[in-house]
């Protein structure tokens, strides 16, 4: 089990829309991403929707973290 402390953090919340079948989009994540992003969570399978992220949609977003190298995923 881990645990995180996280003091003075301000949490950004990305929307998940039905219509993208509960999945974010990497261009949304990189816009929101800045040099004092620290940490992203990101479930796949996703509950409640089961929603669970391609291959590819998984690349795109593993390109956008890559330039964020002290971001924790």
């Amino acid at each position: 089990m881990i645990f995180f402390i996280i003091d003075g953090a301000t949490p950004v919340l990305l929307p998940a829309r039905i219509s993208e079948n509960f999945l974010v989009d990497p261009k949304l994540l990189e816009s929101k991403l800045t040099e004092k992003s620290r940490l992203l969570i990101l479930c796949s399978p996703s509950n409640p929707t089961g929603s669970v992220y391609p291959k590819e949609l998984l690349q795109e977003t593993a390109r956008v973290v890559a330039k964020h190298p002290r971001l924790l995923v």
